[in-house]
């Protein structure tokens, strides 16, 4: 497939991190309980993905296949409850471009680290100074973008556009 296209469908993925922050928040607040939140949004996923399944006509895994698996490949979905219940109760108090930006930034300084090292079964891609200078300019991207004068904002009830 051309790398453009696969850019194009990664960004589309990321697209939607911030309307589930929104979304995730906004139940998050509604149940006055972050983790029944995420739990609710991991049960929607699930059979999301169950309906999927069922539909391609994909089986599911043998047991001695997913123990086969190392045992940090186990923890991705433990992985990624961090990150909802953590958007639960940040996207409030930062609002979600903040979120959003100090997650990219989290993710890229990660990320370089995973590539440069190539943990975790990756292929090694070493840092480069253009590498390390993105990053810099992405953090300094979202400490612009939040300023350390501006007030956080407040979860007011706010009607769907």
């Amino acid at each position: 497939m051309n790398y453009a296209l696969l850019l194009l469908a990664a960004a589309l993925a990321g697209a939607v991190l911030p309307i589930q922050a929104a979304c995730n928040a906004k139940m998050g607040t509604h149940l006055q309980q972050p983790m029944q939140a995420t739990v609710y949004s991991f049960l929607i996923g699930l059979v999301a993905l169950l309906l999927i399944a069922l539909a391609m006509r994909q089986p599911a895994p043998a047991p001695a296949k997913l123990l086969g698996a190392p045992w940090w490949a186990h923890v991705a979905g433990m992985l990624g409850a961090v990150y909802v219940v953590s958007s639960i109760i940040l996207t409030p108090k930062l609002g979600v471009v903040a979120l959003t930006g100090a997650v990219l930034a989290g993710q890229m300084v990660i990320a370089v680290i995973l590539d440069h090292f190539g943990w975790l079964g990756l292929r090694q891609n070493p840092v480069t100074p253009l590498k390390g200078l993105g990053i810099a300019f992405l953090i300094a991207g979202v400490l612009l973008i939040r300023g350390s004068a501006a007030p956080a904002p407040t979860d007011t009830p706010a009607t769907v556009r």
